[in-house]
């Protein structure tokens, strides 16, 4: 902390938020973090997600995501604390391990600003209905509106983008042809790119499960979604998870 880089990239063991002040402390243009503590993260060791990222994790069908906003509330919290902005331009969830690429910028205005992306987001276990509201006063929704069951609520999260497409598009741009995965690095950022700047994704499988139905092809999901007026994008997270703008009553009604 008492020199200043460039670029800073942390990648510990475990979690990486002992060594989040420095970071922010000595990165002049980006900070770089890879997180293996999937499961407090993702909310499946609950407590241990508490103590180590200040925030509620909830083990949801989402849980990629879940994981990676819990991160991301942590870390754009710790820079603030120094007058820092940290601003996601490109993060994935791969493997078991979360990944994320922070730009970072000085000034209490802007810090103020990335702490107003943070919030929490209530989530039906039953129905799959979930709602997110940028706050940090929790105001958690007791009872799903859906269909009456008892509702979870998870955060702080980060409920900003997750990355910035252009950012995402140049690095895609620069991967060089004689990395072994510059292929699958290129398709992983095309799809990252493409995504909607939703808070949370759901997964087309979950949902039929649900409806006691048997799916559709996916491309044909998301075609009925697009001829009902809604936004929707595939996310990088699994082969039937995407994202959109539609709640979950109207999914049901655009794809039944």
């Amino acid at each position: 902390h008492e020199h200043r880089h460039d670029v800073v990239d942390l990648d510990p063991f475990g979690t990486t938020i002992p060594f989040a002040d420095a970071a922010f402390r000595s990165g002049r243009e980006y900070v770089c973090v890879t997180a293996t503590d999937t499961a407090p993260l993702c909310g499946a060791h609950f407590e241990s997600g508490v103590r180590s990222y200040g925030a509620v994790p909830r083990n949801t069908e989402f849980h990629a995501e879940m994981g990676l906003r819990v991160l991301l509330s942590a870390l754009v919290r710790t820079a603030a604390r120094y007058d820092v902005a940290a601003t996601p331009v490109l993060s994935h969830v791969s493997s078991h391990y979360v990944r994320t690429y922070l730009r970072v910028d000085g000034g209490a205005r802007a810090a103020d600003a990335r702490i107003g992306d943070l919030g929490y987001v209530d989530h039906c276990q039953r129905c799959l209905w979930r709602e997110a509201d940028r706050t940090l006063i929790a105001d958690p929704t007791m009872t799903c509106p859906n269909c009456g069951q008892s509702t979870w609520t998870a955060g702080p999260l980060w409920l900003g983008p997750a990355h910035d497409a252009a950012f995402v598009e140049r690095v895609a741009a620069n991967v060089p042809e004689s990395f072994g995965t510059a292929a699958k690095a290129r398709d992983l950022l095309a799809t990252i790119a493409g995504e909607l700047d939703e808070p949370t994704h759901y997964d087309q499988h979950r949902l039929y499960k649900r409806w006691g139905e048997p799916n559709i092809a996916m491309d044909d999901f998301l075609d009925l979604l697009r001829e009902a007026g809604f936004e929707t994008s595939r996310t990088h997270y699994g082969g039937t998870t995407f994202k959109t703008d539609a709640d979950v009553t109207e999914i049901a009604d655009a794809v039944r």
